[in-house]
């Protein structure tokens, strides 16, 4: 590459050299020319050089065409290595002498390019400007392929702006153009920007229409990456639309075709959508390997952004060199030709490459410090990969958790229920075909009834479970009276702690207010009061009261039961589920503690547990009161 700059390098040379004493070649000029545009976005150094060349032989010749041609290719060299501003400033240069010269066609193609730089610069009112300016031209032109160009980076210049219907306008009519063309890769790439704006609007069924247009297309033309594109956009709506199965299979397809084509960021896009998608399921392992793969792609895209940024400035710091090198050249030309006194020439000279040195030592600092920012970055990038996987570490033991409560609770449902249903059908049969007397019949009912009430507070409390783990609860905390939940939950209680003969006290204040979820804040008071009197002897009594402290409110349930060892408490406290058997050989299912403990901390308060065997037990939750 290098043998081959320095040749090209030494023929403009040669054409600066003789450009006063021959006619301008404009056929070699149109070579070079066409040389400079294939080198676009491949070696930015070799399209500058060529660019320098061609602006110096155009000046020396007064060739206005040329002089703006070699403006633009300079401009487009620097716009490939992210020197905005001096490309900016090219194309503007190139756009005066094209309005001089009021050649429209590339009027209009200046002003699209200075809309790109403005895009890049994040600038969209401009880009907008620009672009509104390149296509009122093009509209007089017969030019359908410049045209629908200029619809296109309209419609860009609307997204960004999040102007989604004038977007759509534009977008539809670069469709109709490129139909009419045949342009079948355009067409496909414009319906999957008309269905991206779609998607935007959450109007899916259209958005899903386009690229699946798209996709046929790409299909038929051979594109994978575009086929890919569109796979991935397909299996996002189909997510958003909650249509798992065929989600799942659709992000796979792309993740498959992506990895083929080493599209790294669809790959990490798709795996996104995949980790998504198992939470909503329920899938938590599966979620947790697709996130896993979603930070490993980002990480290695950063990865290549940042060699990317190196590149770019190296590339910058190589034109840079080029500059001062076509500098110099022009300076030595310049002496010879104007036969200036020398020493003026000399002080000139040297100041200007002085100059231009600052210029590139400047650079070279500029590249150093990137580097050193580089390593910066590569080390606080190695620290937030630790901090990642002691969160994935954290979130793996509470998937852990959470499967192992899962298990559980299939565990009790699978004993606790099947057994008391297979006793009241028992009952019930045996009631059915024995002639029994009144009392007896009624002793079969209370028996079936108690059976019952078993089964209905162990489905309530798994259905409060199941809800607490969904990704869709939400809680609607507001001002609630305490008082009246605890009566209504003494109320409720009042046949099975009468069986047992316990008294259940209010000591609720009727002003009492706190910040909380009805529902949720019923459930803990629910199953409180309700294992208080499953492990309180009969004669006992229950108090549910409450202390104010430092804007929360602390609400007891506070028995004369038979109470726990340190051991339980502890089991409780990490949210670990035991049962065991109450004073009347009531049935434990071990979920309502675990529900009382994971609500509590929704409302955002905390429990606590005061116990001795045989002594009672005092359980605590805060909740906050109105600010």
């Amino acid at each position: 590459m290098k043998s081959k700059a320095y040749l090209s390098l030494f023929i403009i040379a040669a054409l600066l050299f003789n450009g006063h004493s021959q006619p301008l070649d404009t056929a070699n000029f149109n070579k070079l020319r066409k040389t400079a545009f294939g080198l676009y976005g491949k070696d930015a150094s070799e399209m500058l050089r060529i660019g320098l060349g061609m602006k110096r032989i155009a000046s020396s010749n007064n060739y206005e065409v040329g002089l703006a041609a070699s403006f633009n290719i300079i401009g487009l060299s620097r716009l490939s290595v992210s020197d905005h501003q001096s490309s900016l400033e090219n194309f503007l240069e190139a756009l005066k002498i094209y309005e001089n010269l009021e050649d429209q066609k590339n009027i209009a193609n200046m002003l699209s390019n200075i809309g790109v730089v403005y895009y890049y610069l994040d600038d969209h009112n401009s880009s907008l400007e620009y672009h509104k300016k390149a296509y009122e031209i093009r509209m007089t032109l017969s030019d359908s392929k410049s045209l629908a160009k200029s619809l296109n980076n309209l419609g860009i210049a609307y997204v960004n702006l999040g102007d989604y219907d004038d977007a759509l306008n534009y977008y539809q009519a670069a469709k109709e153009i490129k139909s009419e063309l045949k342009d079948t890769t355009g067409l496909s790439n414009t319906l999957n920007n008309i269905g991206r704006v779609y998607m935007l609007k959450e109007d899916y069924e259209p958005a899903l229409d386009y690229f699946e247009q798209s996709l046929r297309m790409d299909s038929t033309l051979g594109n994978s990456f575009g086929v890919a594109t569109s796979l991935l956009n397909i299996g996002d709506i189909q997510l958003k639309k909650k249509r798992f199965k065929q989600a799942k299979s659709t992000l796979r397809q792309a993740i498959g075709l992506a990895e083929s084509q080493s599209a790294l960021q669809i790959q990490m896009l798709a795996y996104e959508k995949l980790s998504q998608l198992y939470k909503q399921v329920g899938n938590y392992a599966e979620a947790l390997y697709a996130n896993e793969k979603f930070l490993s792609l980002n990480d290695s895209i950063n990865d290549i952004e940042i060699k990317r940024e190196i590149a770019s400035l190296e590339a910058r710091y190589d034109n840079d060199k080029i500059l001062l090198e076509n500098s110099m050249l022009s300076l030595t030309n310049e002496k010879n030709e104007l036969a200036i006194d020398k020493q003026k020439n000399l002080i000139l000279t040297l100041s200007a490459v002085g100059g231009l040195l600052l210029i590139l030592l400047f650079n070279t600092l500029r590249l150093y410090q990137f580097k050193s920012r580089a390593a910066m970055i590569e080390k606080s990038r190695n620290e937030e990969i630790a901090s990642k996987n002691a969160l994935i570490s954290t979130q793996n033991k509470d998937l852990k958790q959470l499967n192992v409560s899962k298990n559980n609770i299939i565990a009790v449902l699978a004993h606790d229920v099947k057994s008391p249903l297979n006793d009241v059908k028992a009952m019930i049969q045996l009631a059915s075909e024995e002639d029994l007397s009144d009392d007896e019949l009624k002793t079969y009912l209370n028996l079936v009834l108690k059976k019952s009430e078993n089964v209905s507070n162990l489905i309530f409390n798994v259905l409060d479970w199941a809800q607490s783990q969904a990704q869709g609860f939400h809680m609607h905390v507001d001002e609630q009276k305490l008082h009246s939940i605890v009566k209504n939950q003494i109320n409720f209680f009042e046949s099975s702690a009468g069986e047992k003969d316990i008294r259940l006290i209010n000591d609720v204040k009727s002003d009492v207010v706190v910040m909380s979820d009805s529902n949720v804040l019923n459930v803990i008071c629910r199953n409180l009061i309700s294992n208080a009197i499953k492990f309180t002897p009969k004669g006992g009594k229950i108090e549910i009261g409450c202390r104010k402290d430092d804007g929360n409110v602390w609400v007891y349930v506070k028995d004369s039961g038979v109470g726990m060892t340190e051991e339980e408490i502890d089991k409780i406290l990490k949210s670990e589920s035991f049962s065991k058997t109450g004073t009347n050989e009531e049935i434990g299912h071990g979920l309502g503690l675990m529900l009382v403990k994971e609500f509590t901390l929704k409302l955002g308060g905390s429990l606590d547990i005061s116990s001795h065997p045989g002594e009672g037990s005092e359980f605590k939750f805060s909740i906050p009161t109105p600010s």
